[in-house]
């Protein structure tokens, strides 16, 4: 066997080297198997790192943020720890626990049986204890461990470690060994994998660090105190011992100097710690700690009196995982004196040996020193929000500024980056993992409210309301806290309600109890409900073989849903109004436009901003009517407003004509909003305005602040209501648009075309959402749940696009357009399948429509997209020149005509005699 762990060996049990890298930046997992994505090393704007897998199958990261040289992971070792390359060989044996053999050391104990003999009573614990621990068990407690130099007399750390160790009344074992069943079960330690005996008064606690299962790390034997406090003995005889040595140094002075009254000492400082491993390492370091004996234990007033009583400071050291975060802040706001020692938030950066975030203060050993450690314990502090001073009057309160700011700190209470505000930021307040936005009064109310729950005197209550300490120019101190509000992916969308969180992917929706997963939400996206999951309402697939969709309705209860089914009836007249059966292609072209609501809105609902799909949903009216007249009536507003009950959203006056020309138009558009939706817009709305925002960037000027830019992915989905379509339609466009198109089912009667007025409130009973109850709201959010689920699974679906087409042909002639060429086109007439001159043509369209302004470049469009609408062919390709024209001569002048065919037979063409 080799004497070195080689790096062909290394790189051999760590995947080329990638579980080492993943430790130290753990951003890289999200482009480990992707090309062309960067990640963060840092604290930046945008990822500046990469990382790539070589050929020889070693990953490598450039940091091009950096020194830009790609890094295999032993250099980054080398980088991040500073060590040479032999050093950092042997360094990421140790902490990955490769042998040199290059296999992967086993947290394992050996377990033996044998029968039991007399001496050992059942049910009895027997310990046999190490005389001496290894280097590898003082390495699994204290990660700072140096073996001590052979021959050497420099002073061994092994020494104080043992000291810390023996003060407690811990050792190592070889084996420990029950009798159960009159069988001895014997659990042996190993080279990597220690055990430890923790002794108490009538009780041992039997420690398995390394156990892969939590809940057997620990184990008991005797009869263990129910309030039990470790260290806490410990604490009492410091404190005995520092009072007699005072005492014992008072008595060797002279009688006159003797002070009249024996001043008591304290012991400095006692630090509560979150279990066996931190507390040696802190007492290791000098310091007196406690802990308590399990997970459900509490720290209470009698324990904390207890330890003021001896104690000057009395400091709480929790984890920085959920759970320690979470308690460590409830003890610290009970406790208002007790000084909180916090770990730093990147020490979660990295990696422990079971590859989870670093939490505990043997986690922060690893990568920092004792001295980082003291700037912690110097800088920690409480929340008692002021002073007492004692003066001959009495008592005076003065207000401790930074130690308010951390009980606001505490209570959730932060700034919070905003480009739409004058100051750059806003104030929030963090409730678990809801995000309220607040105001400075808000933060003052809540101070002086707490005051006056905690019974507090009088004079201080005043204090604080006269101070000037709680207005803005004080609170703009308070830290500024970055949140990621993320709540989906490409293959999933979080929505928040009052009692539940959905969690919506393409195959299921999951439920998760509210605070549960590690996401933020603004309060104002929790959607105010509280709801039940239900069976799926409908079910949408594609028949490749004959290129069709189908739904299955399955529920039909829901009113939003029954509402969207309604809008989707295009042949409503042919059933309702003539009594009639509709065709399967009728049944069907309704049935793809309610899948395409559907589609659409799920679209809208998943906040994910696919680059392929830069659309803007385009809601229109199936009917098709003369360019300028408006129906409306249809519900298009409706539909499309309810994406609103789960979002951010800013709404535009659509109807309003100079909209695009407004250079605050976006004012109000945060980084947060998700949903901006165009409602009603007019007939010249100008479309290629919003391209910018669909396929990239949004540009957002504030009036009277500075102009700032949103990045893509953070841009609003956009979705544009009208009674109208869009004036200039190319390839552009349509490529930026996701049509969804409403009949007439619903609609005024005010002109007497229809045998009456039909509004959802008609079908229903009742109002759609205004009047709802909760039934019917936990049907709209289920609905509306299975949209998203829908589109996850599915591409681009239109809506049937015949009509649709015809609508944007209408609206790109012109109505006077249309009028003038159906009677100059008239099939009764003798102008159509045979050459007219194009020229007599536009000079009788201008005199007869009157438009004076059209250009012959116009009108020959108008009248392609004419044809296009009849259905008939312009300058059959037969008949056109490569250019698509027809030139003749007539009288020896040179003439251009045009040559409308309304048949799909081919025109022979006349030969010219020779």
């Amino acid at each position: 066997m080799p004497q070195y762990l080689s790096k062909e060996k290394l790189f051999e049990a760590t995947d080329g080297g990638l579980d080492i890298i993943l430790t130290y930046y753990p951003d890289a997992v999200h482009v480990a198997d992707k090309k062309k994505t960067h990640f963060k090393i840092r604290d930046e704007k945008t990822p500046s790192a990469s990382l790539r897998r070589a050929e020889n199958g070693l990953y490598y990261v450039t940091d091009f943020g950096g020194d830009g040289k790609a890094k295999n992971a032993i250099e980054i070792v080398m980088y991040e720890e500073q060590l040479e390359f032999k050093d950092a060989i042997k360094y990421i044996g140790e902490r990955f626990k490769i042998t040199n053999d290059g296999t992967v050391k086993t947290y394992e104990s050996e377990f033996q049986r044998r029968p039991a003999n007399d001496e050992e009573p059942e049910g009895e614990y027997f310990f046999d204890i190490k005389t001496e621990l290894s280097e590898n068990d003082f390495k699994v407690i204290f990660p700072r461990y140096k073996a001590p130099a052979k021959d050497s007399d420099k002073k061994s750390d092994k020494d104080r470690y043992q000291r810390a160790l023996d003060k407690y009344n811990i050792s190592a074992l070889n084996s420990f060994t029950q009798i159960k069943n009159r069988q001895a079960l014997i659990t042996k330690s190993t080279e990597h994998y220690p055990i430890f005996l923790i002794e108490g008064p009538g009780f041992k606690k039997i420690y398995q660090p390394l156990n892969k299962d939590k809940k057997y790390r620990f184990r008991y034997t005797g009869k263990r105190p129910k309030d039990f406090v470790f260290g806490l003995k410990q604490v009492e005889e410091t404190y005995k011992r520092l009072n007699k040595e005072n005492k014992d140094q008072l008595q060797s002075l002279d009688e006159e100097a003797k002070p009249e009254e024996l001043a008591e000492q304290k012991v400095p400082e006692v630090v509560l710690c979150s279990g066996d491993r931190d507390a040696l390492n802190v007492a290791a370091m000098g310091y007196e700690v406690i802990w308590l004996n399990s997970e459900t234990a509490t720290f209470d007033k009698f324990l904390y009196n207890k330890l003021r009583r001896k104690c000057e400071d009395v400091y709480n050291l929790p984890d920085i995982d959920g759970t320690g975060i979470r308690e460590g802040t409830k003890l610290a706001l009970e406790f208002l004196d007790v000084r909180t020692i916090w770990l730093p938030d990147y020490l979660r950066n990295r990696k422990d040996f079971r590859g989870n975030p670093c939490k505990d203060v043997r986690d922060y050993l690893r990568y920092y020193t004792e001295y980082d450690f003291k700037q912690l314990l110097k800088t920690a502090v409480a929340c008692r929000m002021y002073d007492v001073k004692y003066i001959d009057r009495g008592t005076r309160y003065e207000f401790n500024n930074v130690q308010c700011y951390e009980f606001l700190r505490l209570n959730g209470f932060y700034r919070f980056k905003s480009n739409n505000e004058k100051t750059g930021y806003i104030y929030i307040r963090i409730m678990g993992n809801v995000v309220h936005e607040v105001k400075v009064e808000e933060i003052r109310s809540f101070v002086n409210s707490f005051l006056q729950d905690q019974k507090e005197p009088v004079q201080l209550r005043n204090t604080f309301f006269r101070t000037n300490q709680l207005g803005e120019t004080s609170l703009s101190n308070l830290p500024m806290k970055e949140i990621d509000f993320t709540d989906y992916d490409k293959k999933r969308q979080y929505l928040f309600f009052n009692n539940i969180t959905w969690e919506v992917g393409p195959k299921k929706i999951q439920e998760h109890k509210p605070g549960s997963l590690d996401k933020f939400v603004w309060g104002d996206e929790v959607i105010p409900h509280s709801v039940n999951l239900d069976d799926d309402y409908f079910s949408v697939r594609y028949d490749p073989e004959i290129e069709r969709y189908h739904i299955d309705i399955k529920e039909n209860d829901c009113l939003f849903f029954r509402y969207l089914v309604n809008a989707s009836r295009v042949h409503w007249r042919k059933e309702l109004e003539h009594g009639e059966p509709l065709s399967p292609e009728e049944k069907y072209e309704q049935d793809l436009h309610l899948i395409n609501k559907l589609y659409s809105l799920g679209y809208l609902l998943h906040r994910y901003k696919d680059p392929s799909r830069p659309w803007c949903v385009f809601a229109m009216d199936h009917k098709i009517s003369e360019s300028g007249e408006s129906h409306g009536g249809s519900g298009k507003s409706i539909a499309f407003k309810a994406p609103r009950y789960f979002m951010k959203s800013v709404t535009l006056d659509g109807r309003n004509p100079k909209l695009t020309d407004n250079p605050h138009l976006y004012e109000r558009v945060t980084e947060h909003t998700d949903y901006i939706l165009v409602d009603d817009a007019n007939q010249y709305l100008k479309f290629n305005f919003f391209f910018a925002p669909l396929t990239g960037e949004l540009t957002v000027n504030p009036k009277n602040n500075k102009q700032f830019e949103i990045p893509f992915e953070l841009v609003p989905k956009f979705c544009i209501t009208s009674n109208y379509t869009l004036r200039e339609i190319d390839p552009s466009t349509e490529r930026r648009l996701l049509y969804t198109v409403f009949s007439d089912y619903y609609h005024y009667n005010s002109n007497g075309e229809y045998l009456e007025s039909r509004s959802p409130k008609d079908d229903f009973g009742k109002n759609l959402f205004l009047d709802f109850d909760e039934i019917d709201w936990n049907r709209f959010f289920n609905l509306m749940a299975q949209c998203i689920r829908m589109y996850l699974n599915f591409e681009k679906i239109n809506p049937p696009m015949d009509n649709v087409t015809r609508r944007n042909l209408m609206s790109l002639m012109t109505e006077p357009f249309k009028n003038w060429a159906d009677l100059y086109f008239n099939e009764q007439g003798e102008r159509l399948n045979k050459e007219e001159n194009k020229k007599d043509a536009y000079e009788d369209f201008v005199a007869t429509a009157r438009m004076k302004n059209w250009t012959m470049n116009r009108f020959t469009k108008a009248l392609r997209f004419w044809c296009l609408y009849q259905g008939y062919t312009f300058n059959p390709p037969e008949i056109a020149n490569s250019n698509g024209r027809i030139i003749n001569k007539v009288n020896n002048i040179t003439q251009e005509f045009v040559y409308i065919r309304t048949t799909n037979e081919v025109v022979e063409q006349e030969q010219e005699p020779f």
